[in-house]
C-alpha cells in the first residue's frame, strides 16, 4: 500500500505544479479547466497514442505524439490495481515513475517560475 500512496503523491504533486504553473497567467477559472484538462489527458495519454497509432494519419499521429511526450504521463503513477489486489510492483518501476514526477514537476514549476517573473504588476 505504501508505494501506492507514494505514487499517488507524486501524481498530486505534478496536478498541483501545473495548477501553479497555469495560475501564472490564466484567471482562476481558466486556470482549473485547463488543470482539469490535463488531469483527463494525462490518464488518457497511452490511449492517444494508441487511437493514433491504429486510425491516424501522418498528421493526426505527430499531434497526438507531440501531446503524448508534452503532457504529463499520469497513468505511470497508477498502481492501485496492484496494491489493492496484493499484487507486488518492481521496484524498477517505482523508481522510474517517481524520477519521471520529479523531473516533470520541475521542468513545470522552472516554466511557471520564468512566466511569473516576467509579469508586471503596475
Amino acid at each position: 500500500m505504501l508505494p501506492a500512496i507514494a505514487l499517488i503523491f507524486i501524481e498530486l504533486m505534478v496536478i498541483t505544479a501545473v495548477a501553479t504553473f497555469f495560475s501564472s497567467f490564466t484567471t482562476p477559472t481558466l486556470s482549473a479547466i485547463f488543470t482539469l484538462s490535463i488531469f483527463v489527458i494525462g490518464h488518457l495519454s497511452r490511449d492517444l497514442k494508441a487511437f493514433a497509432a491504429q486510425f491516424g494519419g501522418a498528421i493526426l499521429k505527430a499531434i497526438t505524439l507531440t501531446l503524448y511526450y508534452v503532457m504529463p504521463n499520469l497513468s505511470s503513477f497508477n498502481i492501485r490495481g496492484q496494491a489493492v489486489h496484493g499484487v507486488s510492483v518492481p521496484i524498477s518501476f517505482i523508481g522510474l515513475s517517481t524520477l519521471y514526477g520529479a523531473f516533470y514537476l520541475s521542468a513545470v514549476l522552472i516554466l511557471a517560475m520564468l512566466i511569473f517573473q516576467r509579469r508586471d504588476f503596475k
